[in-house]
């Protein structure tokens, strides 16, 4: 039976103002059958990054998700529509996405760094 969910957020700003680190950190308490309690933590966490960001280009900040620790997701800004992004996967496994004028053009497939497969979209 779950009992609660507890939860908080925590975020550091930049000189200008802006968001560079969230974190959220839950935790959940439940009684389990036997009688006993027990208590879960998971951590989510946003790290942007705005050395490419200026007033002119109007991109958005480069971003990582952490979830526990571990590195999910990173996306990069080429322009405001032209980015990649870095999905991070169990046992080694990741795949990139390249985007240009916000529509996908390549997924590539890769295990311990190592390509090992590529696709390209023509639209």
């Amino acid at each position: 039976t779950l009992l609660l969910n507890d939860k908080k957020t925590s975020r550091l700003f930049d000189s200008e103002g802006r968001i560079i680190e969230e974190e959220t950190i839950t935790w959940n308490y439940k009684k389990l059958l036997s009688g006993r309690y027990s208590t879960s933590q998971t951590s989510r966490k946003n790290i942007y990054d705005y050395s490419a960001v200026t007033p002119e280009n109007k991109m958005p900040p480069n971003l990582k998700f952490y979830e526990d620790g571990e590195l999910h997701l990173e996306r990069k800004y080429a322009s405001s529509d032209t980015y990649s992004e870095k999905l991070y996967f169990d046992g080694g496994f990741s795949v990139e996405l390249l985007y240009d004028g916000g529509v996908k053009k390549t997924e590539i497939i890769y295990l311990d760094g190592s390509e090992k497969r590529r696709r390209d979209f023509d639209y």
